[in-house]
């Protein structure tokens, strides 16, 4: 029964229920059950994070390949921004000072659709932020593209943003030194395709969310 009680809480704390119930729920754990509850959830969800940045890096290597630019590429001189994100995960609000422009996740997805056809469409497990983003980005400026995702872990091919966040991030022009990765360069990385591979303890409560924003964007 203890089991129980700490698998069901661990999706709750993951954000699947109201923040009410959230709060409610986690009134009757203890502060070492939520602990283990949330690392629980986060090291499965990174499995899929990791899983995503594969899918969408190489969308954008197929997109590229049939249309010879990266999504909004020459549509602005500011750097454009995508929020890979669902209906159910809040955005930032007015985070970023610097001039720029953001497309919607919408806009993305039809425009990939145009070049690679219809895809699956995945976001990130986390409907509530805890530490870090619960959504993944896409930049683009001038003729380079970055996409990023957010893990709980540290990952010898992720950077470290503050404790329990680190980025694993994609680029077409990846800077020597730097913590980004060519698509084929992270793809091709033992770590990375381990930590990718692992099983998830939880399988089911991943594939049914994905399951209810896999049609976000209709294919209408």
């Amino acid at each position: 029964m203890k089991l129980i009680t700490l698998v069901f809480s661990l999706f709750i704390i993951a954000g699947c229920l109201s923040k009410d119930d959230n709060q409610k729920e986690s009134q009757n754990m203890s502060q070492d059950e939520r602990a283990k509850a949330m690392i629980a959830f986060q090291v499965d969800a990174d499995i899929y994070r990791l899983q995503h940045v594969k899918h969408y890096s190489e969308l954008l290597q197929k997109y590229h390949a049939k249309t010879g630019k990266y999504p909004f590429q020459g549509d602005s001189e500011l750097p454009t921004y995508v929020f890979v994100a669902n209906d159910a995960q809040k955005l930032p609000d007015g985070q970023n000072p610097n001039p720029h422009k953001v497309k919607s996740y919408k806009e993305f997805a039809l425009e990939l659709r145009k070049a690679v056809g219809d895809f699956e469409q995945l976001f990130d497990p986390q409907y509530v932020a805890n530490k870090k983003p619960n959504f993944y980005i896409y930049m683009i400026i001038e003729d380079q593209f970055f996409f990023a995702v957010h893990v709980s872990q540290d990952y010898p091919f992720a950077k470290k943003i503050a404790d329990g966040y680190y980025k694993v991030e994609v680029s077409n022009k990846p800077e020597s030194g730097s913590h980004l990765h060519s698509t084929d360069n992270l793809l091709s990385n033992k770590a990375f395709i381990e930590a990718m591979n692992k099983t998830p303890r939880k399988p089911s409560f991943f594939e049914q969310r994905a399951m209810k924003h896999k049609n976000f964007v209709s294919t209408d």
